[in-house]
């Protein structure tokens, strides 16, 4: 069945769903303007082209591999969800070796979800982003302005960083999403013995850092942060100053938690430096767990 040809021929349509399309369709075309409700799964690598003024609810789970496309021209869309994995989708950044392998969005009600949130209703962006050398022409920034992405109040990391310097990398995305109130960071632990684990971030002179040396005194605007979490700490200095410049960066910043690598028990003068740096910002209630 062709969707592209048969949903013309249907002028009063609402709803759609897609949940089970044949292994043989290669791209999934919807192009409606009465379509207020779209879902559609899939497993197998697709072009999906949605257009549909009148939408209002998105659900969408699809694989991208490294071929797959997604394209979304809905404008009054209120209630989204999107997952979708990738093979590799480059980060845009100084270092050329951040990849990304899966974003979603999703809307939530404020409360229980989003205790940091004013608003009644958010959106969450939630990435994992992997240090790979793997080939990849798709790059995050274009592929975002494909889609809806709408104002994000919160921001969901995983970051597979091998240890290498993951500051500027989480200072680029709240640029892109300047309006997050809560931020929350899960470092992934690496596997024993992985080569290029990078322990010269511990010696604050990272590759990875490139062109960038400088950014641990940027002056940055974080001016609706309000809530920070990061698990997974290894006990590295370019951690101290990330926190650092985020604490200095919100002004409206309320409560920073920051939890260490189960395997790792940092030196004395890293867990004092950690603390030193929270008694510089009484109003804000950290706490740091080993």
């Amino acid at each position: 069945m062709d969707l592209a040809a048969m949903i013309p021929r249907c002028p009063k349509l609402r709803v759609l769903r897609v949940t089970k399309p044949p292994s043989s369709v290669t791209k999934i075309e919807v192009h409606s303007a009465s379509l207020e409700e779209f879902v559609v799964s899939t497993l197998a690598q697709s072009a999906i082209d949605i257009a549909a003024p009148a939408l209002k609810k998105l659900t969408l789970a699809c694989n991208m591999g490294t071929d797959g496309s997604l394209s979304v021209v809905a404008p009054m869309v209120e209630d989204i969800s999107i997952k979708c994995w990738y093979f590799s989708m480059y980060v845009d950044l100084f270092s050329e070796l951040w990849r990304v392998v899966f974003m979603g969005i999703r809307t939530v009600e404020g409360g229980v979800d989003a205790p940091a949130l004013v608003l009644p209703r958010a959106h969450v962006m939630s990435l994992q982003i992997i240090m790979s050398t793997r080939f990849s022409e798709r790059r995050f920034a274009e592929e975002m302005e494909k889609i809806p992405v709408p104002i994000v109040s919160v921001l969901e990391l995983k970051i597979g960083s091998r240890g290498h310097v993951f500051g500027p990398l989480v200072l680029y995305l709240l640029q892109i999403y300047p309006a997050v109130q809560k931020l929350d960071i899960i470092l992934l632990e690496s596997r024993p013995n992985v080569e290029d684990s990078c322990l010269s971030c511990f010696r604050r002179r990272c590759l990875c850092e490139r062109s960038n040396r400088d950014w641990r005194d940027e002056t940055v605007s974080l001016i609706s942060l309000a809530e920070v979490e990061i698990k997974g700490l290894r006990g590295g200095y370019h951690e101290v100053d990330f926190l650092r410049l985020i604490c200095r960066g919100a002004p409206l910043l309320q409560r920073v938690a920051v939890k260490l690598c189960a395997a790792i028990i940092p030196d004395d003068d890293w867990y004092n430096t950690v603390l030193d740096t929270f008694e510089e910002y009484p109003g804000v209630n950290c706490t740091v767990y080993l």
